[in-house]
């Protein structure tokens, strides 16, 4: 999407995972630095999505959150 708004490929980067744990914290930042040599902001946004409870796999975790 960002990319159909003109950004060039080099200047985008995204790190999926859960950003309760440590390791994908360790991996933002590790790649981050690897692309691009420096943090000079940090936006701290997540997301996250109701799913029908009848969906297969639906999360206890999201179910108590509903």
């Amino acid at each position: 999407m960002i990319v159909d708004k003109g950004v060039p490929a080099e200047r985008i980067l995204s790190v999926q995972g859960n950003i309760q744990d440590d390791e994908t914290l360790k991996e933002l930042v590790e790649k981050t630095l690897e692309k691009f040599g420096r943090i000079d902001v940090l936006v701290n946004n997540a997301g996250l999505a109701a799913v029908s409870k009848q969906q297969k796999g639906f999360s206890e975790k999201i179910q108590k959150r509903c």
